[in-house]
């Protein structure tokens, strides 16, 4: 019964959305060069709209940085090569993180960027690249160096006048601890700001610092204590915050990880179970921990979940809408994968399509886009098609590295089902195998695969080729390693 009072409560509340949802399949904008690539998976680690672009930043990805303007229509990129070299140090620092992964970014007040890296944190300007190793203790009047074992979690964000902090830690030989400390930038150093154990910290509208710990939020302007509360303040609620926005009032809304939404205007708190209530019904309470959101222009709130095919809109009225999301053409399985959201340009909404789990991004397609304007339809199309679905897209290749038989798992769209190409090539591009004969296609799901034999082949990396309608795509493939 109390399913069935859920579902009618949806359909009761939910606005009549024009369903204006594009694709992005990643396969038309990835930009594959260097060390990652091959793995074909976007990686994508945070999401920024800032002006008239969306920045994209990525982890375990040669790309660092892929930058869309919604303007121009248009995609740019920048590498770890662009971003960790120049002429004034060269390609040092770009060759000891070319193999390791940076954790986030954000910008300063002159466009400058930052990156966050273990026990670094790097200042990149138009003529150098300046590496930070170390935090000043203003309690101990010390420098200290930064703790290579720093939580990979720890975040390095800017506020409206361009001010950067970061959360790291370090250890204090004489005391013989690890100190946790939020730092700010200022004097050409990173001197502490807040020195207590924290996991995770916000800026609000209003440039003051939300510093959290387990299930306390301590509230911070000018590096004074001004407030704190606790998530037991909250009516029925426990469990720590996993994220957090503003609107243009400074009303706080969070998620815990059973996705209730925390409200928050500095004076009541409310706990909004609307979205828990719904997904904990639909089976996907396993995975409500990884829910997101964001605040448009407008002060609506927009929330996801990691799997459920629901976006939730909690608008400036404290109403709640449902829409339905679209499973993405390209998927395996049923769930509707998603990580990242960022309110954008044009009253859009961008969710990267992917799953994360446990530090592992395993499902990547590409990126929904919702236009949460009724009256107009705008679509983000710049260098690429993104109203048709891939004629092909490799799903996975493996065993990689084999010295036996095989498998690719692929896409392929139904009408190129009998002109679809497969070889096995050397490095110099000459086939070697011609594989297409042994296709088995599943016309329902739109999904082939063949598995074949490498045995024969000597030892070296090869490349699967797979060619259907207008598109080839490759894969590398090691053998008798």
């Amino acid at each position: 019964m109390k399913k069935l009072v859920l579902l009618f409560l949806i359909i009761l509340s939910s606005e009549l959305f024009s369903q204006s949802w594009d694709f992005l399949y990643k396969e038309d904008f990835l930009f594959y060069n260097e060390t990652f690539e091959s793995y074909g998976k976007m990686n994508c680690r945070q999401m920024i709209a800032k002006g008239d672009s969306t920045f994209v930043f990525r982890i375990s990805s040669d790309t660092l940085l892929m930058i869309y303007n919604h303007n121009q229509n248009k995609w740019y990129y920048k590498t770890k090569r662009d971003l960790l070299t120049n002429s004034s140090i060269k390609d040092t620092l770009y060759k000891q993180l070319k193999d390791s992964s940076l954790y986030n970014f954000t910008f300063d007040a002159e466009e400058n960027i930052w990156l966050n890296y273990r026990c670094n944190i790097l200042k990149i300007t138009p003529d150098t690249i300046i590496n930070f190793t170390q935090i000043y203790d203003k309690i101990l009047d010390k420098y200290y160096d930064i703790n290579y074992y720093s939580n990979d979690g720890y975040n390095i964000k800017s506020n409206s006048n361009g001010d950067i902090y970061v959360l790291k830690n370090y250890y204090v030989q004489e005391s013989d601890s690890v100190y946790y400390a939020l730092s700010k930038y200022k004097n050409n150093r990173f001197k502490s700001v807040i020195n207590r154990k924290i996991d995770k910290f916000f800026i609000d509208r209003l440039n003051r610092i939300w510093a959290c710990y387990n299930d306390s939020v301590f509230i911070y302007e000018d590096e004074e204590l001004i407030n704190k509360f606790s998530i037991t303040d909250f009516p029925e609620v426990y469990w720590e915050l996993t994220d957090l926005v503003f609107d243009s009032k400074n009303t706080m809304y969070a998620l815990n990880k059973y996705s209730i939404l925390l409200v928050y205007d500095g004076e009541t708190f409310k706990a909004e179970k609307y979205m828990s209530d719904i997904e904990r019904y639909a089976g996907t309470q396993e995975d409500l921990s990884s829910c997101c959101l964001c605040v448009d222009s407008s002060d609506n709130v927009w929330l996801i979940g990691g799997k459920t095919c629901n976006l939730y809109k909690f608008d400036s009225s404290g109403s709640w809408s449902v829409i339905e999301v679209p499973k993405f053409p390209t998927a395996v399985d049923e769930w509707c994968y998603k990580y990242q959201i960022a309110c954008v340009q044009n009253k859009k909404i961008w969710i990267s399509a992917e799953h994360f789990n446990r530090y592992f991004l395993h499902n990547s397609y590409g990126f929904y886009i919702f236009n949460t304007d009724t009256t107009t339809s705008v679509v983000e199309k710049g260098d690429f098609e993104i109203q048709n679905l891939p004629d092909i897209s490799i799903r996975n290749l493996y065993p990689n590295p084999s010295n036996q038989n095989v498998t690719v798992d692929f896409f392929l769209e139904p009408n190129f089902r009998n002109n679809c190409q497969i070889s096995l090539c050397n490095t110099l591009g000459i086939k070697v195998k011609d594989l297409a004969e042994k296709i088995e296609y599943d016309s329902y799901n739109m999904k082939a695969s063949l598995t074949f034999s490498v045995s024969d082949l000597p030892a070296g990396a090869y490349i699967v080729v797979v060619s259907a309608g207008s598109r080839n795509i490759t894969q590398l493939l090691i053998v008798n390693y």
